[in-house]
Formats: C-alpha cells, sequence, structure tokens
C-alpha cells in the first residue's frame, strides 16, 4: 500500500546549499516528499548562468511549487530575494502554506523612539488623503503604545510593518479615532484599527495577515473593527474579517466599508 505524504518544496537563495541539503533531509526523515532546486547557481553550478536558464529553472519552480501542499522557504540570516519573494507570493495566490527556517519578523509593541520611524512608514503606505498626520500619530502612540504592534524586521532592525488602534466601548467606527488620542480607553471591549501599514518591500510575504492575527492573539477577547476600500474586502475576508455593510466614516473623502474579528 502506497502511504499519502504531505508534499513540500524547498524555496530560497541558492547561496545556501547547505541549509537546503540539511532542511531536505530533515524534512523527508519527518514523512514528507521534499522537492528541492535542481542546480545551485550560487554555489558553484555556474550552467545556471547559460542563456535562457536561469529563466526555465525560475519558471520550472513555480512548476514545482503546483505540485505541493506548502513551501518551506530558506531564509538563513532572515535573507530573503526578489526570486523567493517572488516565488513566496505565487504559493500564497494558490492557496499553498508558507513556512520559514527562520521567523523573519520579530512582532512586539512600538518603542517611543520609533514614533518618526512610524510616521515615515504611513506616509508611503497610504496616499496623502487617508495618511494619518504626525500630530494625530504621535500622541496616539503616547497613548495606546500597547495597541501599536509592529513587525520588526530580524535581519535589518528595520520596522517592516504594524498595525495600530485603540480601545473602546464603542461599538461603530467613527472618524474622530483617527485624530482623537483621548478617545483610547485600554478597558474597551473593541478595537477600532487605524492602521495596517506594510512597506513595498516587504509585500507578498504574508506580512499583512500574519500583523492581523498576531494582533488578535496579542487581544484575544477583544473585538477588532476596521474600514477599507470596496476594494479590499475580500482580502480583510481572508483575514478573518467579516463585511458589516458600508461605514459612516467619510474619512479622506472615501466611501468606506465597515469590517470586525472577533478576536
Amino acid at each position: 500500500m502506497v502511504g499519502k505524504y504531505k508534499v513540500i518544496t524547498l524555496c530560497g537563495s541558492t547561496r545556501f546549499k547547505d541549509a537546503f541539503m540539511e532542511a531536505q533531509k530533515r524534512l523527508t526523515l519527518e514523512g514528507n516528499i521534499v522537492i528541492s532546486v535542481g542546480l545551485f547557481g550560487h554555489s558553484g553550478d555556474e550552467e545556471v548562468w547559460t542563456e535562457g536558464t536561469k529563466e526555465m529553472l525560475d519558471d520550472m519552480h513555480k512548476a514545482k511549487i503546483s505540485m505541493a501542499d506548502e513551501i518551506f522557504v530558506i531564509n538563513v540570516g532572515g535573507y530573503i530575494g526578489s526570486s523567493t519573494r517572488s516565488e513566496i507570493e505565487y504559493a500564497r495566490t494558490t492557496g499553498k502554506t508558507v513556512r520559514y527556517l527562520e521567523t523573519p519578523f520579530q512582532f512586539r509593541t512600538i518603542r517611543q523612539e520609533e514614533a518618526e520611524e512610524a510616521v515615515g512608514i504611513e506616509t508611503i503606505c497610504f496616499p496623502p488623503n487617508e495618511a494619518c498626520k504626525r500630530e494625530h500619530m504621535i500622541p496616539r502612540m503616547a497613548a495606546a503604545a500597547d495597541f501599536f504592534w509592529i513587525a520588526e524586521d530580524r535581519a535589518t532592525g528595520k520596522i517592516a510593518g504594524f498595525i495600530n488602534g485603540i480601545a473602546t466601548k464603542e461599538t461603530a467606527f467613527r472618524d474622530e479615532f483617527f485624530t482623537d488620542a483621548s478617545l483610547h480607553d485600554p478597558d474597551g471591549a473593541n478595537i477600532m484599527i487605524l492602521g495596517l501599514d506594510v512597506l513595498p518591500e516587504y509585500r507578498g510575504l504574508g506580512l499583512g495577515r500574519e500583523l492581523v492575527r498576531s494582533y488578535a492573539e496579542r487581544n484575544r477577547g477583544k473585538r477588532l473593527v476596521l474600514t477599507c476600500l470596496e476594494r479590499l474586502v475580500p482580502m480583510y475576508e481572508k483575514f478573518g474579517f467579516l463585511d458589516l455593510g458600508e461605514s459612516a466614516s467619510v474619512w479622506g473623502g472615501e466611501r468606506w466599508r465597515e469590517m470586525d474579528r472577533r478576536a
């Protein structure tokens, strides 16, 4: 009788040949079918760099991902190159589980000395009419630091993204939550999410989903409420939110959907 085994495709920079071999051995002994790379271009296999070969191998590796149940990313020292990022994004869009050799991010509350960095990220992640202003974010970070949750890139120490909000006993979203940090009530049963920010260079890694998941876990028992543009509703539904219909918010002159998730 032939058994049923999980299929795992390894992804990562071919400079980490030894780590690939170790992961392949370990995962195989754990009872998985492991699909790896065929050539290690950054570890001496010069054939990779002949005309057309690298492009063929990159395409072939995505076919290997299609065959798998999940991918396992060899991210030694937190390194994830552009080709691997593309593979991770492809895996996620095709419904594959993504696991990592090393956890690439540390999740924690913001430090006050990081406030200006966070303000800068907000201006990158949102257009001017939607981004929160410095004069609103700085007081919020001071008043509700426990509800300002960041992902720090372990390799660089850089903030890769964050999710933040304030707690309240109110149940419906209103725009004053963006501008008035004094509305924060740490004992409130509802958290009004005021931003989910991921820097462009970290998108496609599932970081937004992981920020939401870890934030909900940290605030277990509280209800998360957010507003989003209609085109983003399907993404937030994948993150566990329920569409409640059109919001009363007119922030930035836009029309918003209100969504919630029970943490």
